[in-house]
């Protein structure tokens, strides 16, 4: 609604047929002319008022625009505030106070005014005065007057009188409409605004759960993925490894038995190459038969977490779980840093989806690899390690690389924070690192870093099950991470 339309509503509205007025005057007699003229019976005169009052001669006043006035009196500036204060506290305030200036012994009627304002600002005031005691611009000086004031110079006229308390009351009246309108329309705003900014973020919860669930959605699209190539693999793998661990078995026996049998004449060649070869083949089938063993374990990790039911939350050991992929990653960036594992003792079993937090720890890797990678590091090393933390797991990645800079350390997880924002590799799969940990498992993912010098990942996570939880970072089991120039975002 405009202010046009508001006026014209307010214009529209029905006005009350009744106001009160109030006289303040030192002078008893002037009192009752005020209410001998503004109770006037005598129609003629009210018939000459609409006339003068709608400039149409001849017309006669019609009843629905008189005014019943009711009056009360002052006789004194203090007297007229009391007054005032008790009309607006009975929610009946007066709508027009004729006030004479000269009331001794007490304030002047320009005094009293300005009392009167303060405690009902809307009064509408009639200054009367039969001498000049103040002109306009005093006036104007003493008093923010606005429109709310006019002079009536006594001896005063009885018509001139009557429309004063006519026209005021009726501006009054409109002035009160306007005000309650205006509240309305203040109120409505109001609503309508907090109804906005209701369904705004409801749209912003709605956009985060849609992104959220199109992140699950491609967390579990790559994780079968990376279940239908782990069996794949492992199966291809595991067909040629259970000939060689066989093989070697049999490779073992012989090769000893053959030594036994074997009888060179001492002294000679053959006897030496034989002394070498007893040396030598044990240690060399126990490192092969090592190595075949760690291949197979890799392969029995693989295809476990190949299996359906891993998706689900069960107890795992990590320890073993992450065993395998570490040795994954050593193996994928021995170029580039060394990997190492270390679990400290007592650590739980948790309650997790193993194969989400063995990705976790996977993209972690490979983040402090390219790290590593940026740095140009002749020694780069990344190290693991697990703790138990009160009722948490805790796990680092602690690496020695490049770090993260300070204007990307607030997007690192920001799933449209694209690789190319801080070079080669850096913050792939930090979104749905913060997924898995913090919505699936009810954990907490966050970082320190140095630009320059390194970065470590911590993960949390409930030993029993998901819930929102706040530990101490992993700090004995990497050395100092809190080092000083840190700056750590969770």
């Amino acid at each position: 609604m405009t202010l046009v339309e508001i006026l014209a509503d307010a214009s529209a509205a029905q006005l009350p047929q009744t106001a009160r007025l109030l006289i303040v005057d030192d002078n008893a007699a002037i009192h009752a002319d005020f209410k001998k003229v503004l109770t006037v019976e005598d129609h003629s005169e009210l018939e000459a008022l609409g006339n003068d009052l709608f400039d149409e001669p001849g017309a006669k006043q019609s009843a629905s625009t008189r005014i019943v006035f009711s009056f009360d009196s002052a006789h004194q500036g203090m007297e007229a505030l009391e007054l005032v204060k008790a009309a607006v506290k009975e929610r009946r305030p007066y709508s027009v106070a004729f006030v004479d200036v000269r009331m001794p012994p007490g304030w002047d009627g320009i005094e009293t005014i300005a009392h009167l304002w303060e405690v009902d600002p809307a009064l509408q005031i009639v200054l009367c005065s039969a001498y000049s005691d103040y002109d306009w611009t005093g006036i104007t000086e003493k008093l923010d007057a606005g429109d709310r004031l006019l002079i009536l110079k006594k001896p005063f006229d009885n018509i001139e009188v009557l429309q004063l308390a006519h026209a005021l009351s009726r501006k009054w009246a409109l002035s009160r409409i306007l005000t309650d309108r205006l509240h309305d329309l203040e109120a409505r705003v109001v609503e309508r605004t907090a109804a906005l900014q209701e369904r705004n973020e409801e749209l912003q919860r709605e956009a985060t759960l849609r992104l959220q669930g199109e992140s699950k959605l491609r967390l579990m699209e790559k994780l079968e993925a990376v279940g239908h190539l782990a069996a794949g693999l492992a199966h291809e793998i595991n067909t040629p490894l259970c000939v060689v661990v066989a093989n070697l078995s049999f490779i073992e026996e012989s090769v000893t038995t053959l030594l036994e049998l074997a009888q060179p004449r001492a002294g000679s060649a053959d006897a030496q190459d034989i002394a070498y070869m007893k040396e030598e083949c044990p240690r060399m089938l126990q490192d092969t038969k090592e190595a075949a063993d760690r291949v197979t374990a890799v392969v029995r990790t693989a295809r476990e977490l190949a299996r359906p039911a891993t998706f689900s939350a069960a107890r795992a050991n990590l320890c073993t779980s992450l065993d395998a992929t570490v040795a994954i990653a050593r193996a994928t960036h021995k170029e580039v840093a060394s990997v190492e594992l270390d679990c400290g003792e007592g650590v739980p079993d948790v309650v997790c989806h193993v194969l989400s937090v063995n990705q976790v720890v996977h993209e972690l890797i490979d983040n402090a690899a390219y790290s590593i990678g940026e740095a140009r590091r002749d020694s780069g090393a990344i190290r693991i390690a697990l703790r138990n933390v009160g009722d948490e797991i805790v796990i680092a990645i602690k690496d020695n690389g490049a770090g993260i800079k300070q204007e990307h350390q607030s997007s690192v997880f920001n799933p449209f924070f694209t690789t190319r924002e801080v070079g080669k590799g850096m913050g792939r799969g930090l979104s749905t690192a913060h997924l898995v940990i913090v919505d699936q498992h009810g954990g907490r993912i966050y970082f320190e870093t140095v630009p320059g010098q390194g970065t470590t990942f911590f993960v949390h996570l409930p030993v029993h099950g998901p819930r929102i939880a706040c530990g101490s970072p992993l700090t004995d089991a990497l050395g100092e991470a809190n080092v000083d120039g840190a700056s750590r975002s969770c």
